[in-house]
C-alpha cells in the first residue's frame, strides 16, 4: 500500500497545489530562548524509510542530499526574507524546470515564501521535522523520495511577531546531479499580532 500510494504521488499526473492563511492572532512573546540571526534554524530528518523490489543502496547519501536542498529552501525561502524583512534568496536550482515553471504561473510561491513581512531578527523554530520516504528500483537506486514537512516558527520583530505554520507533502527527484523538489502539496498559516485576517489559495 505504501509503495502504491508513493508511486501515485510520483507518477506522471503529479499535481501541485498550495494554500495560505494569514489572519490576526493574539500571539504571545517566545517563551524559550530565541534563535539570533547567526544561529542556524535547520530541518531535523525525524524518519526515513525506503521501499521497492531491491535492496536501497547509498540511503545515507540521499538523505543528506535531500537534506541539503530543503535546507537551502528553508534558508532561502523561510529565514532570508523574514530577517530581513526583503525578497527571499534564489530558489530556481532547488525546483525542476517543471515545478519552477508552474510555481511561478500561479500564487503558490506565497506558500512557499514568506516575503512581505517585517523584519524579524529573532526567530524560534517550534518544529522543523521532515519525514522521508524513498522508493527503490531492482537495482536498489532510489529513484524518489517524498517529505513530509512540519515547520512551525515564531519570527519575533519590533512591529509585529508572527506565528507561521506551514505543513507540505513534497517529491524530490535527482536532476543535474542534486535532488530537486518536482511536485508540491503546501498549506501556511501566517497569524501576525498586528495585521487583518485575509486568505489566499493557489494551486
Amino acid at each position: 500500500m505504501f509503495v502504491g500510494a508513493l508511486l501515485a504521488l510520483a507518477g506522471c499526473s503529479r499535481s501541485t497545489a498550495a494554500e495560505v492563511t494569514i489572519g490576526r492572532a493574539a500571539v504571545p512573546p517566545p517563551t524559550t530562548t530565541v534563535e539570533s540571526p547567526a544561529t542556524p534554524v535547520t530541518f531535523r530528518v525525524a524518519s526515513f524509510d525506503v521501499e521497492g523490489p531491491g535492496k536501497a543502496a547509498s540511503v545515507e547519501a540521499v538523505r543528506a542530499a535531500v537534506l541539503k536542498t530543503l535546507d537551502a529552501y528553508l534558508e532561502a525561502g523561510v529565514l532570508t526574507p523574514l530577517r530581513s524583512g526583503g525578497p527571499a534568496g534564489e530558489l530556481g536550482p532547488l525546483f525542476t524546470a517543471r515545478a519552477a515553471a508552474h510555481m511561478a504561473a500561479t500564487a503558490d510561491r506565497n506558500a512557499f515564501i514568506d516575503e512581505g513581512l517585517p523584519p524579524a531578527p529573532r526567530i524560534v523554530a517550534l518544529a522543523s521535522a521532515l519525514r522521508l520516504a524513498g522508493l527503490a528500483g531492482p537495482d536498489g537506486v532510489v529513484v524518489l523520495v517524498s517529505a513530509r514537512m512540519d515547520l512551525r516558527l515564531v519570527a519575533a520583530g519590533q512591529v509585529a511577531t508572527v506565528t507561521i505554520a506551514r505543513d507540505a507533502d513534497l517529491v524530490l527527484v535527482a536532476d543535474g546531479g542534486a535532488w530537486k523538489i518536482d511536485s508540491y502539496r503546501v498549506r501556511v498559516s501566517r497569524d501576525s499580532s498586528d495585521s487583518p485576517g485575509s486568505t489566499v489559495t493557489g494551486s
